[in-house]
């Protein structure tokens, strides 16, 4: 793997699911963000997250899948607003929630390939048990950056060490998401009931997200919470559409199960304020505080009889080496010719065939496909990168033409911030400061 250690990326591994399996199976390729891992030192506001989902199975009369989401959540202080004219403090719901130290709840998905809700525990601290409709289970500590995937169905086991992105030295509370909702402006919005309950409602939104809370009058505890994600759609229908790099390739393509496929999506955190996404909706409910939980729910030694295979992923952000990368693959496959548009990048009908003629040896399929899986990894935190200067408004390209080792070509450019200066990508690969009246005319 080449891109950063632990950038966003190379943290995901391989997401594996029957390819002609029904709706719901399918829909685990793309779930594009969930709350599950708090960064306390970075806002939201700037905070990017890329995420693998990793689901095995075989097409077998159950489908069995796991699911691996990588998040970064962010900091936040405190709910605001008024209730009723009283001075009712979301710290009251805040202390109520520290005293549970276990909870029991659901989570549903809704996205454009469809819907499906997953059962979860959480046990401070930092454990969390999911369990994912066809079988499969992921247990996380989060103290210790580490996943175990069960696959039931076929009695394997699959761990997975976070590295790249240096852990938080405290103990991780993983009901800390619900503490921390946003330094920005929460509202109380009214009284609603719901499933006969009465309660208190609050609504915090930043750019690209809405998060509603319901919180049970009497108690003072969470009793449902939605959040909705939206896309940026600036320029959707041009070359510089914004897009979310997503990539799936089958173990057929290198002569293998045509019933293993794996994706990879990359999207944004939440509250990146980015918008780099599909539209997603995630509900929180039927939850059940200080629920009495046996600490073997999260125990992260495989059950015995399970084949076990033990991993690492990438968990780092995408830099502009990831891009490099990216471009280095595509010019080599391609006779030393870049993309035309640097969307092409993660364009499936093109950058399928080219991973297909490198990795494709006739050798083993699964060892295979990881192993470009691996390069996809990379080429799409690569694009991932550019999605992010895409809506940054700093973002220009004009590769289309450009054959490798022309060094005196601009491929790309955008701005930094943190230089102050235009960093512009060379036909050879390089990397330069440049001023502005260096770019390419753009057309």
């Amino acid at each position: 793997m080449k891109p950063t250690d632990k950038n966003l990326e190379q943290s995901l591994k391989n997401l594996r699911q029957p390819t002609d399996a029904n709706t719901k199976q399918r829909i685990f390729d793309n779930v594009l963000q969930v709350i599950d891992e708090k960064q306390s030192t970075t806002s939201a506001a700037k905070q990017l997250s890329i995420w693998r989902i990793i689901m095995k199975s075989k097409i077998t009369q159950l489908a069995v899948a796991a699911v691996i989401v990588i998040v970064v959540l962010v900091s936040i202080n405190h709910f605001g607003g008024s209730i009723d004219g009283t001075s009712t403090a979301w710290a009251d719901v805040l202390e109520q929630i520290y005293d549970a130290r276990t909870v029991i709840y659901k989570q549903t998905y809704e996205t454009v390939r469809g819907t499906f809700t997953t059962d979860n525990m959480l046990m401070e601290p930092g454990l969390k048990r999911t369990e994912l409709p066809h079988g499969g289970i992921i247990i996380f500590d989060f103290s210790a950056g580490a996943e175990m995937q069960l696959m039931p169905q076929v009695k394997r086991a699959l761990i997975n060490q976070r590295i790249g992105r240096q852990q938080t030295a405290g103990i991780h509370n993983r009901l800390e998401w619900l503490k921390r909702l946003h330094e920005q402006d929460t509202e109380f919005v009214g009284k609603e009931e719901i499933n006969g309950v009465m309660a208190n409602v609050f609504v915090c939104e930043i750019p690209y997200e809405r998060t509603t809370v319901w919180v049970d009058t009497e108690t003072n505890l969470p009793i449902k919470v939605k959040m909705e994600n939206f896309p940026n759609t600036t320029d959707t229908d041009s070359a510089g559409a914004i897009v979310t790099p997503q990539l799936t390739l089958s173990m057929e393509d290198f002569g293998g199960d045509p019933g293993m496929s794996s994706t990879i999506t990359i999207s944004s955190a939440r509250g990146s304020g980015k918008g780099i996404q599909d539209k997603i909706t995630i509900t929180y409910h039927d939850f059940v505080w200080g629920a009495e939980l046996d600490v073997s729910l999260f125990s992260m030694v495989p059950p015995e009889g399970y084949s076990v295979k033990e991993q690492a992923f990438d968990d780092s952000e995408p830099v502009e080496d990831n891009l490099v990368y990216g471009l280095g693959f595509w010019s080599e496959m391609s006779e030393g010719i870049f993309p035309e548009v640097i969307n092409d990048l993660g364009e499936p009908n093109k950058l399928k065939p080219m991973l297909i003629a490198k990795f494709d040896k006739d050798g083993d399929p699964e060892e295979e496909l990881d192993a470009a899986m691996d390069e996809v990894h990379k080429i799409l935190k690569g694009l991932y990168f550019v999605q992010d200067k895409k809506v940054d408004g700093t973002w220009g390209y004009a590769g289309q033409g450009v054959m490798r080792g022309q060094s005196e070509k601009i491929i790309c450019w955008w701005f930094d911030k943190k230089t102050g200066c235009y960093k512009a990508i060379f036909g050879d690969l390089t990397i330069e400061d440049v001023a502005k009246d260096q770019l390419p005319l753009q057309p």
